[in-house]
């Protein structure tokens, strides 16, 4: 008989344990967010264990680690990379040389 750690659990199994909608499960799986086994294109199973990890990753710890990469990468919702203290500057001196050459300083 199977160990329980290693039991493989169907989708609406899964639904029941992390009390989501099929739908949510779903979306997880296609975005690759969520360890699963594909035994053939239509056929998913997920193993406990490692779907236990992945909640136990998922943990204040796990995202405070997570929220420290993305300050790394610092980018807007749209996409577009913030401001940092540099390109600040940068942006700075050009407008402090534009209103020098239009004589407003």
């Amino acid at each position: 008989m199977q160990n329980m750690d290693d039991q493989l659990l169907t989708v609406s199994q899964i639904c029941q344990l992390l009390q989501m909608k099929p739908s949510g499960i779903y979306s997880l799986l296609y975005h690759h967010r969520i360890p699963c086994i594909r035994l053939s294109s239509r056929c998913v199973r997920f193993r406990r264990s490692e779907i236990e990890a992945w909640i136990a990753g998922k943990s204040d710890a796990a995202i405070g680690r997570l929220a420290e990469q993305r300050t790394v990468r610092e980018k807007s919702k749209r996409g577009r990379p913030r401001r940092t203290a540099a390109s600040t500057s940068f942006v700075d001196s050009i407008v402090e040389s534009a209103k020098r050459e239009a004589g407003v300083v």
